[in-house]
């Protein structure tokens, strides 16, 4: 649904977004409003209103520009299917990492286009898999499984990022009946952990694929 009109605006589509994002980071949804928006923009609340009709439309139109950011796996990368799929996951937790709210923003993805913009991404995975020889609902399961997978590791990891998270993680090296498995635990740096899930991820698809 187009936003009102009126007067010519005095910011564009692209600064209204970038600075919502900003007011989104700092205060989350509540923090966000069309008045807020227009005094960081210094701009009437009537310019937002030129393009957006309320906030509603405004964090669809977010979620849309949030999830576009995000590239689809090629169909014409000559990559092994492992190598491309390894590195789409790990371009996707940079992306959710860099900006957490991506996570709200596809939790808000229930409408075209942005709803379209997800599809679009498991999509383009089932290709990838069907084209190695997958079925067509295996394909897309382990498409789902896979943004899933991303999405979920991401969010706890931005989480762990807290200073008392980590402090409360450290502390359980100190309960001694977990002691055999504390010491394994990843506190604050996730990277081998997350190549492990990575790994988990494509070796199940490779022993589904050395089956067929």
């Amino acid at each position: 649904m187009p936003g009102k009109t009126g007067r010519p605006p005095n910011t564009s589509r692209e600064e209204i977004l970038s600075v919502a994002l900003v007011l989104l980071r700092e205060g989350g949804e509540n923090g966000l409003s069309i008045r807020r928006l227009a005094d960081r923009l210094a701009v009437a609340p009537s310019s937002i209103y030129n393009y957006f009709a309320g906030k509603n439309e405004l964090l669809e139109s977010m979620a849309e520009f949030g999830v576009e950011s995000i590239p689809n796996l090629s169909d014409d990368d000559v990559k092994p299917w492992d190598k491309q799929l390894a590195d789409w996951m790990s371009i996707f937790r940079a992306a959710l990492l860099e900006a957490p709210e991506l996570h709200m923003f596809i939790a808000l993805a229930t409408k075209s286009p942005a709803i379209v913009a997800i599809l679009e991404k498991i999509k383009s995975i089932a290709t990838v898999l069907r084209r190695e020889g997958l079925s067509e609902e295996a394909s897309v399961h382990h498409a789902q499984g896979i943004v899933w997978t991303v999405m979920s590791f991401t969010y706890f990891e931005s989480m762990a990022q807290d200073p008392l998270i980590i402090k409360g993680i450290q502390n359980t090296s100190g309960l001694q009946e977990y002691s055999d498995i504390t010491p394994y635990f990843a506190v604050d740096n996730y990277d081998e952990l997350w190549a492990e899930t990575v790994k988990r991820n494509i070796d199940g698809i490779g022993v589904q694929l050395r089956h067929l």
